[in-house]
């Protein structure tokens, strides 16, 4: 229909007009999904790229063991790699599963979980359990309290051996001062419910379940105060590591820049030395070898006076 018209009509200006504007929008579309493609396609390289680098190498044989990270639903590592790399991808389900126990809320959730399981039950034992007696009741549950007890006397005390030996405390006053107070606070309480647990079995089976559990929560608080204090503190020290293996490196660097300056230095020192000491050595021996006059004779030559002889190498130099 443009061809038929006649060239510099309304009709074919018009024409013209429309064509450039569908073509102006076909090409804005065609980019906009071309940058799309690429935003998308930068994405993915980058999680391939994270995925990647967790790679953890057997050093023997060179071979990708495990991966710590999840990898990318779209991550395919052959057509990525080719045959540079033998990779061995270990089953998603365990890699997904270590990812996720990794993470500080992934174990919190689960031992807060756990905890409040304990709870119920322990609550449905003692409303089971309500009678009080007045007298001590020493039967076989009471043994099994009191072994329970000294069970967590023993995983108390593991916990507080260092401090026991004179060592510093897990957890630093200063860097952490309120979880060193309440991992103090989590200790004494628990080494406080047992004990009770022990004496309330006498009396009220109940309160004894409940000591218990309470004492056995506070000995899982202050542990994993403990794990993550000392976990913050391995990657405090692993980074200080690095930064002192990366001067390590700069101070080997410049020892071997300076080791090469002194080795230019030395050459000329050396030379200078090894001809002030032949130069004494000339003259020591020309000492020895005689007086240059006698009494009562005529001067004669002495050939170590020659002009020759007298000529220092010219690899000698003297010091100023």
């Amino acid at each position: 229909m443009l061809f038929r018209s006649e060239p510099g009509s309304p009709e074919w200006k018009m024409r013209v007009s429309e064509l450039k504007h569908m073509v102006k929008s076909v090409s804005e579309s065609n980019l906009k999904d071309d940058l799309d493609y690429f935003s998308k396609l930068s994405a993915e390289l980058d999680d391939e790229e994270k995925w990647a680098k967790s790679a953890d190498y057997d050093i023997e044989s060179g071979k990708i063991t495990e991966f710590t990270e999840p990898p990318p639903f779209h991550l395919h590592v052959q057509k990525l790699l080719g045959s540079k790399v033998d990779i061995f991808q270990p089953p998603p389900v365990r890699v997904q599963a270590r990812h996720l126990l990794a993470t500080d809320a992934a174990n919190m959730s689960a031992v807060f979980f756990l905890c409040m399981l304990g709870a119920v039950t322990v609550s449905v034992s003692a409303t089971m359990n309500s009678e009080v007696s007045a007298t001590p009741n020493v039967d076989s549950d009471f043994y099994a309290t009191l072994s329970g007890t000294s069970t967590a006397f023993a995983g108390t005390y593991t916990i507080i051996v260092p401090l026991l030996q004179g060592k510093p405390s897990p957890i630093d006053r200063k860097t952490y001062p309120r979880r060193h107070w309440i991992f103090n606070f989590c200790i004494a309480m628990a080494l406080i419910t047992s004990l009770a647990s022990a004496i309330t079995q006498l009396f009220a089976e109940g309160g004894s379940a409940v000591m218990n559990y309470s004492s056995t929560l506070f000995q899982i608080v202050a542990t994993m105060i403990w794990i993550m204090t000392s976990t913050k503190k391995i990657q405090t020290l692993n980074k200080e590591v690095e930064d002192l293996e990366g001067a390590v490196e700069v101070l080997e660097g410049e020892v071997e820049v300076l080791e090469g300056e002194v080795e230019v230095f030395k050459a000329p020192i050396v030379q200078a030395l090894y001809g002030t000491i032949l130069a004494q050595a000339l003259l020591v021996a020309s000492l020895k070898s005689g007086p240059i006059f006698e009494v009562g004779a005529a001067p004669q030559a002495q050939p170590w006076l020659e002009p020759s002889a007298l000529e220092v190498p010219a690899r000698v130099k003297c010091i100023d």
